[in-house]
C-alpha cells in the first residue's frame, strides 16, 4: 500500500526531507521525499497501513521548525520500492542572457 503527500506551509528550508526520512525509516517505510519549486514537499511512502498513518500523523507537524499549513494525501498502490530517498531539486536560473544556452544544453542532454 503506498501514499502520496503534498505538505504546504514553512516546509522548505526547515530540515522537512532529512526529518520525513528518518520518520520512514523508523516506521519500516520506503519511497521518497522531494522539495517542489511551489515550496511545497512531495512524498511517495510505502508500507503497511497502520505505519503510514503514524508517518502521516508526524507530517501533520513535520519538525519543529516546520509550520504545516496543509496536507494533500491520496493513497495509492504500491511501487515495490525498497529504499527511501531524498530526490534532489534541480534549481535552473533562465535568464533572458542564458535561455538560449539553456536550451541548447537541454536539446543536447537528452539526445
Amino acid at each position: 500500500m503506498g501514499v502520496h503527500i503534498v505538505v504546504s506551509g514553512r516546509v522548505q528550508g526547515v530540515w522537512f526531507r532529512a526529518s520525513t526520512r528518518d520518520q520512514a525509516l523508523q516506521h519500516g517505510l520506503c519511497g521518497w521525499v522531494k522539495n517542489c519549486p511551489d515550496g511545497t514537499v512531495e512524498i511517495h511512502a510505502e508500507g503497511e497501513k497502520e505505519a503510514l498513518e503514524h508517518f502521516i500523523s508526524w507530517c501533520r507537524k513535520g519538525p519543529p521548525a516546520a509550520r504545516v499549513t496543509t496536507l494533500d494525501i491520496e493513497w495509492i498502490s504500491s511501487q515495490c520500492l525498497n529504499t527511501f530517498e531524498i530526490h534532489q531539486q534541480i534549481n535552473y536560473f533562465v535568464g533572458p542572457a542564458i535561455t538560449g544556452l539553456f536550451k541548447l544544453f537541454r536539446a543536447c542532454a537528452f539526445v
